[in-house]
Order: structure tokens, then C-alpha cells, then sequence
């Protein structure tokens, strides 16, 4: 499934503008079923907020119910793990559907 993220908040006062990256921080919503090899999603929009020039350095995402979350900017997916182990493709688990991720999308 195709995640979406939902910008709550840009850099504030241009922050790190002296290092040139900035942070936009966003909220994903996780809904429907997980996808083999993670869930797409496209941070090219969200990384040219903020004064970003759409360069995704890295993004970070909270842990949820006991899953820890990470960004594949090559392949622009999101990948669930628990510990060591991904998430099978299915259903998202009940303990996770619904809830709303927060994270930081670092961009130049």
C-alpha cells in the first residue's frame, strides 16, 4: 500500500540554515495492508518545504506498538520491523491500524 505523509510543521527560523539542511516533520497515517519489501512512500513534495532544495538526506519515524520503522530513500519505501524481522506482507496488525506516525524528513 501507498503511504501518504502530511506535513505538520517546517523548519523553524531557518534552525540549521547555517549547515544547509533543513527538517520538515511530518505525520503518516497506517492503514490497510503491508506490502512486500515495504510501503511506498514519496517524500519528494514534503522534502521541498522548509527551504529544502528536495534532496532527502534521511527521514526518522517514531517506533508504534513495537515496530520500528526506517526509510528506503533509494527505493522511497518504509520498512516495519519487529526487531530483526520484517514485517510479512498481510494486513497491518491491529495494534498498529489507525494510528497516526510522527517523523523528521532532513533534506538539503
Amino acid at each position: 500500500m501507498t503511504l501518504v505523509a502530511t506535513a505538520v510543521a517546517d523548519n523553524v527560523a531557518g534552525v540549521h540554515a547555517q549547515s544547509g539542511y533543513y527538517d520538515v516533520f511530518v505525520d503518516i497515517a497506517i492503514s490497510g495492508n503491508y506490502a512486500a519489501g515495504g510501503d511506498t512512500l514519496d517524500l519528494t513534495t514534503i522534502a521541498k518545504r522548509g527551504g529544502g532544495r528536495g534532496s532527502i538526506l534521511m527521514a526518522f519515524f517514531e517506533p508504534i506498538a513495537g515496530y520500528t520503522l526506517t526509510y528506503d530513500r533509494t527505493n522511497k519505501k518504509v520498512l516495519f520491523f519487529n526487531g530483526a524481522t520484517q514485517l510479512a506482507a498481510a494486513a497491518y496488525p491491529a495494534g498498529v491500524t489507525g494510528l497516526s506516525v510522527r517523523g523528521v524528513v532532513k533534506t538539503l
